[in-house]
């Protein structure tokens, strides 16, 4: 059931260097079926959480929105109660489950400035292409971010770390690897799993956890992350892209978000550092154009999109800042392939909105 540890006074400035859970639910209190009736996001359903849906403007193909998306369901993890989330079954749409954090955050303990979370998750298999993310959302100088996230394509496989950085100056929405040696992190099919990761408000040091292949990654890098991020939300969600014409079916399982003021995350030690590649691609997502920074020689530059046909593709006149035009181009997700001139290749995904 949802849990909110309230203190008094006295006892919460003892615990200086302890946690506080802002909220949590192993979902087996609450009563199988729709988690919400409001698919607005106004009003909160069972165990405080609310949900959103849209299809999506046209020409969306998404037709699958509805309180139905979140159900509490007999199938969690170890034979528990857990909430099953159906995407959007089309190219557009957006679904969230979320629970809101700011009042928690604002008056945490002195010292609690990392926000935590674990989840358990189960991979599934699909033929579906939406992706599967979950997100603390925070506030910064009037805009909201992704502070840090985790995203599931189910097309891959591959769990990545997310979170806005700031790169040469622009702030945006940028993955990492977190497989051995900034490798990617391709996860079993039909396996249950533990998720964590944190945002550390003072320093921005970022972290990724997971008991599948000891997963345990930080990113601190100064020039890049964004400190004084104000944590308000935390969401699961999931989005329609390009080509997808199925819903995917995710099932989470004993979420819990805290503040620390030291890493609790999974109880593992031995943290590996992230590395932010000298390539990035931003903005992401973007709508009218998409830049090509980086400070490697390249020597060609091809777009993909989903059924990996080449949509877009450069082969001379490169600069560190390399700008290509896709207002024309389907809203989706895309891979670019970095080509550069000793032979090695990067690529990157982003999302045309």
């Amino acid at each position: 059931m949802r849990t909110k540890l309230l203190f008094s006074f006295l006892f919460a400035t003892s615990l200086t260097a302890f946690s506080q859970t802002f909220t949590s639910e192993n979902f087996d209190g609450l009563t199988i079926g729709n988690v919400s009736e409001d698919l607005t996001g106004a009003t909160a359903g069972q165990g405080g959480l609310y949900i959103y849906g849209t299809n999506g403007d046209a020409p969306s193909t998404t037709t699958n929105s509805a309180a139905t998306n979140f159900q509490v369901v007999a199938s969690g993890y170890n034979g528990t109660q857990g909430v099953q989330f159906t995407t959007p079954n089309g190219n557009g749409g957006i679904n969230y489950l979320f629970d809101v954090i700011a009042t928690d955050w604002t008056s945490r303990t002195v010292g609690n400035d990392i926000v935590e979370v674990e989840f358990d998750f189960y991979t599934g298999s699909t033929t579906s292409l939406a992706p599967f993310r979950a997100s603390v959302f925070a506030d910064s100088a009037g805009s909201t971010y992704e502070a840090v996230a985790v995203e599931f394509d189910p097309s891959t496989m591959v769990l990545s770390g997310v979170a806005n950085l700031s790169v040469n100056g622009v702030v945006g929405l940028y993955g990492l690897s977190l497989g051995a040696n900034n490798s990617d992190l391709v996860l079993p099919a039909n396996t249950w799993l533990t998720i964590g990761m944190s945002y550390n408000s003072v320093t921005g040091e970022l972290r990724w956890k997971s008991n599948y292949n000891n997963v345990n990654v930080s990113f601190g890098d100064a020039a890049n992350v964004i400190t004084g991020m104000v944590p308000g939300e935390f969401d699961f969600y999931s989005f329609g892209v390009d080509l997808n014409t199925v819903a995917a079916s995710y099932v989470i399982d004993n979420y819990s978000v805290r503040a620390t003021a030291t890493d609790q995350l999974l109880g593992l030690d031995d943290v590996a550092e992230l590395e932010l590649s000298s390539v990035f691609v931003y903005p992401n997502p973007a709508k009218e154009s998409i830049t090509l920074s980086t400070d490697v020689s390249v020597r060609s530059v091809e777009i993909y999109n989903n059924l990996g046909q080449v949509v877009l593709q450069k082969n001379s006149n490169f600069s560190n800042t390399n700008t290509f035009d896709i207002s024309n181009l389907t809203s989706g997700v895309y891979i670019m392939t970095i080509n550069s001139t000793d032979g090695a290749s990067q690529t990157k995904r982003f999302i045309k909105e």
